[in-house]
């Protein structure tokens, strides 16, 4: 059972204090509490500051946790390591300094477009490392899990709402996260039937609200990211909505890259 919110970081600490002792944390802090996990920001003895997600433990989410953690992607939010603790889990995250996405964009002419782009590629490029190799899908993706650092490098964060090895899952039995305003059709019509193209909607999606935001008025990119958002939709309609696994769809990665960078503007 995850940890129920107690008030104060103290009482939080004197509950989580002995399994976050073996990673050497001596402090954490209530950063954010949701449905289905708490965040908190944690010290450790050298002052360094690490993420520790507070999830229920399930199978699914142990085999996530495990992939996760074998990867350092420049473009992805590091998983340092994950533990069982009674019937939770908990994951230790890298902190990444900067400002979530979602209070940038309110900065017009903060970013200019080929930047936009760009920032979109590279995250493509990290997630298509995740599914061609572990058949994970991050299922989130959203304004409020872009940090962006004082640099203008997007990482995309918080991986609460991923599955690994979807093509193996039976994901109408799964219970699923994630933001409806950003979520694909087919994860609510078909789950079964999600792949490469789900993470691919929410990005268009994504990068079209940080478009707008900055002001840029690039119809071709707009169209291209519309494109994309309504791609998992055609296919729908084009096969019967059965509960049959869907093909592993590796190849949209690419594509999504190269009508990106089509779009970078000389």
């Amino acid at each position: 059972m995850i940890i129920n919110p107690v008030g104060t970081a103290s009482a939080d600490w004197n509950l989580l204090k002995k399994p976050l002792r073996l990673w050497g944390i001596e402090s954490i802090k209530n950063l954010k509490v949701g449905t289905n996990q708490q965040i908190y920001l944690a010290t450790n003895t050298f002052n360094m500051s690490f993420v520790v997600r507070v999830v229920s433990f399930t199978p699914e989410r142990e085999a996530l946790w495990r992939s996760l953690s074998q990867y350092q992607l420049p473009h992805l939010g590091q998983i340092i390591g994950y533990q069982k603790w009674e019937s939770c889990l908990l994951i230790l995250e890298k902190h990444y300094s900067g400002r979530v996405l979602t209070d940038c964009i309110h900065n017009v002419g903060c970013f200019e477009c080929n930047d936009i782009i760009l920032a979109g590629v590279q995250m493509v490029k990290d997630l298509s490392v995740l599914y061609q190799r572990e058949e994970i899908l991050h299922l989130d993706i959203k304004p409020d899990n872009i940090m962006i650092d004082a640099f203008g490098n997007a990482t995309l964060l918080d991986f609460g709402a991923s599955l690994s090895g979807i093509l193996k899952l039976d994901l109408m039995k799964i219970d699923q996260y994630g933001t409806p305003s950003y979520t694909a059709p087919e994860r609510l019509m078909a789950p079964n039937k999600m792949g490469a193209l789900t993470d691919l909607h929410s990005l268009s999606k994504t990068l079209k609200v940080w478009l707008s935001s900055q002001n840029h008025s690039h119809y071709e990119l707009w169209q291209e990211l519309t494109k994309w958002e309504e791609k998992g939709m055609q296919m729908l309609r084009e096969s019967a909505l059965k509960s049959d696994k869907a093909e592993s769809d590796a190849h949209h990665y690419e594509a999504y890259i190269n009508d990106l960078l089509g779009q970078i503007s000389t």
